[in-house]
């Protein structure tokens, strides 16, 4: 009876978590045709540069092998492609190509998206997919010479980082020009940390799609390229060219034991906020802390999140594209095979009225509102939420609010004791 009653309470506990987590998932899929993952750091390399990574998502571009790409059918979701300086494959390639569910998640249908992640459940779901799609590249023995590979880091990337897309329209002719290049290069192991990474490899093949979009911040980075400049420069991109249809998403990293990943930073950055380089400079070499400051507070500052407030949504981009036409006095129109839906509508031969600055800006407010609310908003929400979690406590559900903190360490610890019992 014991046992039944804990599972009782196990259960509420874990439809509760649901309710909790519910907001976490409400957000926007990248639905352009090409966009920019920026992703946190995480480990020590992210303490040290705290730098993260940087990837590519094509919706029309899809894969018919981790190493071989083709233009999508009708109802696939396309791929994200991935470099690091070492998979651990059997050929050595410096990218793979995972399906976006599976680059996000680590699952193949988007009603498998897990609410809450340990260490065992993602060790689980990787090598689930490894030897489901990847044996081909990442074999067994490839395993034994290099168990650390680093294939890991693109299957369910948020079970460790969190992660901004910069998503742009594109063209079927853009998409198949970057097939065709991306197929042709050599995927041989060239990486260099100075000269050519994560984010150069994402540079070359975006500025494919709109040349000198994407560049490195020689000032703020010391001549290196960083995936927050790649973010950068394409967010300024986006800004510049509203008839792409620019948005930014932003995918918090799942729910879970795991240790959250850090806010990405550029190196001038990361110089003047983090304790362990900025204390050394303020001792020995104090010019330097200036210099840092000064570059990075005149030209460097960028944060993704503020992007993402400003255009998080399809909507927003409509009513950005609106506003940037009517200042301009450009009559709307559509742009090679680019949609913009809902203006620029010709129905009978007469264009409709278009309006007013003060009208889209309204329109920009409400949708600002509907996407992330307002502080009394949430203040409402968090006084409704009292008595439910305080009726939980009461009736046995949780001991107390400390408890309830501490609630994915508790079920971490139920969740080992299963995967340990199925397994054995």
């Amino acid at each position: 009876m014991a046992m039944i009653k804990w599972d009782r309470v196990v259960v509420l506990k874990r439809f509760l978590l649901v309710l909790l987590c519910l907001g976490v998932f409400a957000e926007v899929r990248a639905r352009a045709d090409v966009a920019v993952f920026l992703q946190g750091a995480l480990g020590v390399s992210g303490e040290g540069s705290s730098a993260g990574h940087v990837s590519l998502y094509f919706s029309n571009i899809c894969a018919d092998s981790p190493v071989e790409l083709r233009l999508c059918k009708p109802g696939e979701m396309g791929v994200v492609i991935a470099y690091y300086p070492d998979f651990g494959t059997d050929q050595k390639h410096e990218w793979l190509a995972i399906p976006v569910l599976h680059y996000l998640y680590g699952v193949e249908d988007e009603s498998r998206i897990p609410i809450y992640v340990n260490g065992e459940i993602r060790v689980l779901l990787r090598e689930a997919y490894r030897r489901k799609y990847l044996s081909g590249v990442v074999s067994d023995a490839a395993i034994a010479i290099k168990p650390d590979g680093r294939w890991r880091e693109v299957i369910g990337t948020l079970y460790n980082r969190e992660s901004y897309s910069f998503t742009f329209k594109t063209t079927p002719k853009q998409d198949a020009a970057v097939v065709e290049k991306i197929n042709s290069m050599s995927n041989k192991k060239r990486f260099n940390l100075l000269y050519y990474n994560c984010a150069d490899f994402t540079r070359e093949i975006f500025n494919t799609y709109f040349p000198g979009a994407a560049h490195r911040d020689m000032l703020n980075d010391f001549t290196m390229t960083s995936p927050k400049a790649i973010a950068k420069s394409t967010n300024g991109y986006g800004h510049r060219h509203p008839e792409l249809l620019f948005t930014v998403n932003r995918y918090t990293q799942l729910p879970g034991p795991i240790r959250r990943s850090l806010s990405p930073r550029n190196f001038s950055e990361h110089a003047i906020k983090s304790k362990k380089y900025l204390i050394p400079q303020l001792i020995f070499k104090p010019p330097l802390t200036a210099i840092f400051a000064a570059s990075y507070y005149t030209i460097g500052r960028f944060d993704p999140y503020k992007a993402f407030v400003e255009f998080g949504s399809d909507e927003l981009a409509r009513l950005n594209l609106e506003e940037y036409q009517l200042k301009k006095n450009i009559i709307p129109v559509e742009r090679d095979n680019i949609s913009v839906s809902g203006f620029g509508d010709t129905g009978g031969g007469s264009v409709k009225e278009r309006p007013s600055l003060k009208t889209i800006a309204e329109k920009k407010s409400a949708e600002h509102l509907r996407l992330f609310g307002e502080k009394k908003i949430w203040d409402k929400y968090k006084a409704d939420f009292a008595p439910i979690l305080q009726k939980a406590i009461d009736q046995g559900l949780f001991a107390d609010y400390k408890e309830v903190r501490t609630f994915s360490r508790i079920l971490s610890f139920r969740v080992n004791r299963v995967l340990m019992t199925t397994t054995i």
